[in-house]
């Protein structure tokens, strides 16, 4: 929504009172947008989690909290969740279903990168 309708957004974040409400409205957009679709696919899962977790950061802090009565109302928050979901995609990584692990997988022997869960699951060669 704040890609569909930049000026909306650009009030709301004025309303918020977010210094370069313009700006802001584009950057969070486009790195929901594109973390969102990186995550989804699982290339680049821990890099594209990064600016996700600062944008939950920020939204909680700027915006979230001010609404939030006390710690019932932070922990009814959705954006802390996500922040900690994000957290824990960046610690953890990737699954065994991403575009990282194929990749890991067909260019790790080559470059001496071993995966300790390719001696447990038992994967067709060709995928």
């Amino acid at each position: 929504p704040k890609i569909e309708n930049v000026a909306r957004f650009t009030k709301i974040f004025i309303d918020w009172g977010i210094p370069y409400p313009h700006f802001s409205v584009l950057l969070t957009g486009y790195t929901e947008v594109i973390g969102g679709l990186l995550l989804i696919a699982g290339l680049g899962t821990r890099i594209a989690s990064i600016p996700l977790i600062i944008d939950m950061a920020v939204a909680t802090a700027t915006v979230q909290i001010k609404q939030a009565s006390g710690f019932g109302g932070f922990v009814a928050l959705d954006d802390p969740l996500y922040m900690l979901s994000f957290l824990w995609l960046m610690v953890s990584g990737p699954g065994l279903v991403s575009v990282d692990y194929l990749i890991k997988r067909r260019a790790g022997p080559r470059f001496g990168l071993a995966d300790p869960r390719l001696g447990k699951v038992q994967l067709p060669e060709t995928v």
